[in-house]
């Protein structure tokens, strides 16, 4: 087949790939993936082929690596193509949510407080209060008093991990996970584009006490035009600090798993972006045998607060949307407040019923709504802290319906309960006739068996709309 080019024009071609391969031989590989699509338009076999033998992985594995992220393509777009856009097939009002970013600040706190005037460098953030906290670690502090400031602080909701990170034989890397997963999730990019500097300098205390030299910050693509910024950022942390600790900015595939702990390690790593059988093992096996620390952009920046302020600081960011006066971002500490005060906050009367956690979440109601976050918190995960609360008259069975198809379309399929059981959810709910039981009964299973907190959330979200007798609307729907 003739490609439609010279000879001369294919040497070209060639030699820019070798020549970016060789520039970016340090960074990771779906990196070098990108400069290359970027370069040519299109991944061609001869890019391949040379990035395959420059970092000594077969041909095969890399065109694996490669299809199993959605923006990589092997033929040039012809014109008429558009990336496809997850937010234009989410139902109204949810779409709006995700096409309209981070709503305004209704509740600061510590991690929050910087929010109205956003320090633009380093020095304004200096000027602002910060710093303060790094540099009580590396001055007043030993290493382990760091580490027991954060697992016994209650600063994360991973203790083991940080744990078990320190006390391996190699040094760990260290990745803020910034990635949603959710189209529904702005808090983490929020916090990344109005206080970058909080969560980096968290993250230079977390190297302190873990003994890590290198770092990642995980983003969702959302969040992209951040990238070059983030790294600058972290560079100047760096210097100031004059600490072995450097840290660039990666961003993450564009899918409902990209938020998964195990997902970021594996994609970092140059391998397919998908959930791992064990997720406990990135902590110890990691990236070619170099552990992995992974945790939130939160996390991070409430370490900084900690150690600034004296106190310990354990709140996170909540998103509030829907049928309230105010939508907005809620800090609290989570531990403590419940989802009906949560949208009290927002002027929403209590026992209001909702959907907590995005396109895999539950429709929450009644006594659930008394529970602490806690109780619905899937990971450290921004789209857990995602509420959005129903009008009276909006229509909860067909929104669930149209995010089960959501789910079914946008997971990554890698495991099989994931792959037909969120078909199967989808399609029985679209149907508008359905066998409750069996319904149910696919739920339960994908509940119990699939590998990643997406997929069981999509499993949820389903059995939350039997558990919560929507099937009235079903019933009607189906004409029974």
């Amino acid at each position: 087949m003739g490609t439609g080019i010279s000879m001369k024009e294919a040497e070209d071609v060639d030699s820019r790939a070798a020549k970016i391969i060789a520039e970016l031989g340090a960074h990771p590989l779906v990196d070098v993936l990108r400069a290359l699509q970027q370069e040519e338009g299109c991944l061609t076999e001869s890019s391949l082929r040379e990035l395959a033998a420059n970092r000594m992985i077969s041909l095969t594995r890399l065109y694996g690596i490669a299809t199993s992220w959605p923006e990589f393509r092997f033929e040039a777009p012809r014109e008429e193509e558009r990336p496809r856009s997850p937010a234009g097939e989410l139902p109204e009002p949810l779409g709006a949510v995700a096409r309209g970013g981070a709503p305004g600040l209704l509740v600061p706190g510590s991690l929050t407080a910087r929010f109205g005037e956003p320090p633009q460098d380093l020095a304004a953030y200096e000027a602002a209060g910060g710093m303060r906290a790094l540099r009580r670690a590396l001055t007043e502090m030993k290493p382990e008093q760091a580490l027991s400031e954060v697992v016994l602080g209650g600063l994360t909701d991973k203790p083991e991990d940080w744990q078990r990170a320190e006390a391996g034989s190699k040094e760990p890397l260290i990745v803020i996970n910034c990635h949603s997963g959710d189209p529904l999730a702005h808090q983490a990019g929020e916090l990344l584009r109005k206080d970058p500097y909080a969560v980096l300098e968290g993250a230079f205390i977390g190297a302190v006490a873990a003994g890590a030299r290198r770092g990642y910050i995980f983003l969702d693509p959302r969040d992209a035009p951040l990238k070059d910024r983030l790294t600058e950022a972290a560079g100047s942390v760096q210097r100031e600090a004059d600490i072995d600790f450097a840290v660039e900015a990666f961003v993450g595939p564009d899918s409902l798993v990209g938020s998964v702990d195990s997902v970021a390690a594996a994609a970092i790593g140059g391998n397919r972006p998908v959930p791992a059988a064990v997720p406990e093992d990135i902590a110890i096996k990691g990236i070619q045998g170099q552990p992995v620390l992974v945790d939130s952009a939160e996390c991070f920046a409430s370490i900084a607060a900690t150690l600034a302020e004296g106190r310990r600081v354990e709140s996170r960011i909540f998103q509030v949307t829907g049928a309230v006066p105010w939508e907005g971002l809620v800090e609290a500490e989570y531990r403590r407040m419940s989802v009906d005060d949560l949208i009290a906050e927002a002027g929403a009367p209590r026992g209001s019923q909702v959907l907590i956690g995005g396109l895999a979440g539950q429709i929450l109601s009644g006594r659930f709504l008394e529970l602490p976050l806690p109780a619905f918190q899937r990971g450290d995960n921004p789209r857990w802290r995602t509420v959005h609360v129903f009008g009276e008259t909006e229509d909860r069975f067909g929104l669930a319906a149209q995010l089960a198809a959501c789910n079914a379309r946008h997971l990554c399929g890698h495991c099989i309960p994931c792959r037909i059981g969120s078909v199967r959810m989808a399609e029985m709910m679209g149907a508008g006739r359905v066998d409750r039981e069996t319904l149910e009964e696919v739920a339960i299973t994908v509940e119990k068996t699939g590998l990643c907190s997406a997929g069981r959330g999509a499993a949820a979200l389903v059995m939350s709309v039997i558990e919560n007798g929507l099937f009235c609307t079903l019933s009607a729907a189906g004409g029974t």
